[in-house]
């Protein structure tokens, strides 16, 4: 009867350990990998509103698109709850699209963006393993532009491409499934320029502003 009582208490002890461990998620150093997916909105004015004297007018834009990245960084942990770390990561920003007629003339425009960008991670790790972050660092972001203008029946192509690297800032949150399995939400803004449809693509000296927001999966690999 004694051995049996030792049994069931040795059973039940590595019971509590088992579920305390579950639910004791702590900070962790590592290098970790992320995939993300999600959506960007381009800071672009619409001039839509223009009030033209002579000739008819439409605008279109699409300053919204599709983004996909992928990350590989480094966290170190400073206690149980926070740790900090440095990012390298690459973004594609999706293609957006601008459309206008004047009257007798008419242009169309397609930005393409994506960036590689390099930033410094501040976490804090709750024990229920929900978790927030922020991030602040740079990114060399390119816009490639490319349209066509035309006006009584002669049309010109134009291309133009604005690369620079500019601020970029993020915060998001998470949940840590294990210690090593993470799915966040992020928000993250870049600090380029704003473009006024058609007419400064090829000419200003910062690529595009975004804001993205992304859903991102992150495994990390402990040290």
């Amino acid at each position: 009867m004694r051995i049996n009582k030792i049994a069931i208490a040795t059973v039940v002890a590595c019971g509590i350990s088992g579920f305390a461990f579950a639910d004791g998620i702590t900070a962790e150093s590592g290098v970790y990998v992320t995939g993300q997916a999600g959506w960007s909105f381009a800071d672009a004015p619409d001039i839509s509103n223009n009030d033209f004297t002579l000739g008819s007018y439409s605008y279109s834009e699409t300053p919204q698109n599709y983004v996909a990245g992928a990350t590989v960084g480094y966290d170190y942990a400073l206690t149980q709850n926070w740790m900090t770390g440095v990012e390298l990561g690459y973004l594609y920003m999706g293609q957006n699209k601008y459309a206008e007629t004047i009257g007798d003339a008419s242009g169309n425009q397609t930005l393409k963006n994506w960036g590689i960008q390099l930033m410094l991670t501040g976490t804090y790790v709750m024990p229920s393993g929900w978790n927030v972050f922020g991030k602040v660092g740079g990114i060399y972001q390119v816009t490639d532009g490319s349209g066509s203008y035309s006006l009584l029946g002669t049309s010109v192509v134009v291309s133009g491409n604005n690369s620079a690297v500019i601020p970029a800032l993020a915060v998001g949150a998470g949940y840590l499934f294990t210690q090593n399995l993470n799915l966040a939400f992020q928000y993250e803004h870049t600090f380029g320029d704003n473009y006024d449809n058609l007419n400064n693509s090829s000419t200003n000296i910062s690529p595009m502003t975004q804001n993205i927001v992304t859903l991102g999966l992150t495994y990390k690999f402990p040290l």
